[in-house]
């Protein structure tokens, strides 16, 4: 489990989604194996529990044989034991060396499931950091995509000012030229009524010259 333990311990740059992401499929691919391991362990703790219980099985049928001998109440008969002493003795070494490796593989178990349970752990950790970042790219994308929008309408409200500023200049020019076109048409106005007048003066002239006319012929009469 050397390669595991360099997995847990491997220098990753928690600031790159890319690498983070690559951890994550060297740990599934650790844990997966691991799991395996722990598949056949498993399995063979059960074979070297059936092969245990099997012993203790025959190691209690000799004991009841060498028993049986030892207790048919000849003495001379005790001598036949001794096939079945040595028998037990083997049995004996076989069931130490079947305990010895029941107890390896179901400490194989345990310890392979620990190191699964702390990979899991970290995976865990490193699909959470994954998603923060993810979450923090896309909220600086939304954020960048905001101030564009934010710039670019700010300029459109500058040229809106400039075209309102354009609008104003144009009406302040009509307005001036209204008035210019007002008092040229004033003036006008102001000539033909002085034209009005001298003629109506020079009709009343005409008028009086003819009545006074008129008196200074009626008077020589």
């Amino acid at each position: 489990m050397g390669g595991t333990h360099s997995i847990l311990n491997a220098a990753i740059d928690w600031g790159s989604v890319p690498s983070l992401e690559q951890y994550a499929r060297d740990l599934e691919k650790a844990i997966e194996e691991l799991e395996e391991q722990v598949i056949i362990a498993e399995g063979s703790a059960v074979t070297a529990r059936d092969n245990l219980v099997a012993i203790e099985a025959k190691l209690n049928e000799v004991q009841a044989t060498i028993d049986f001998i030892l207790t048919d109440g000849n003495d001379d008969n005790d001598h036949r034991a001794q096939p079945f002493s040595i028998r037990k003795i083997g049995l004996k070494g076989q069931r130490k060396e079947a305990e010895a490796e029941f107890e390896q593989y179901k400490s194989t178990v345990e310890d392979v499931s620990k190191v699964v349970i702390a990979l899991n752990s970290k995976l865990e950790e490193v699909l959470a950091e994954i998603s923060v970042l993810k979450g923090k790219k896309k909220t600086a994308a939304a954020k960048n995509k905001a101030s564009k929008a934010i710039k670019m309408a700010s300029q459109l409200s500058k040229t809106a000012i400039s075209v309102d500023n354009i609008g104003a200049r144009i009406t302040k020019e009509s307005n001036i030229a209204d008035a210019r076109l007002k008092r040229a048409l004033g003036s006008i106005h102001t000539d033909l009524k002085q034209d009005d007048l001298l003629q109506q003066a020079q009709a009343d002239i005409e008028k009086r010259k003819a009545e006074l006319q008129k008196k200074r012929s009626r008077g020589k009469k």
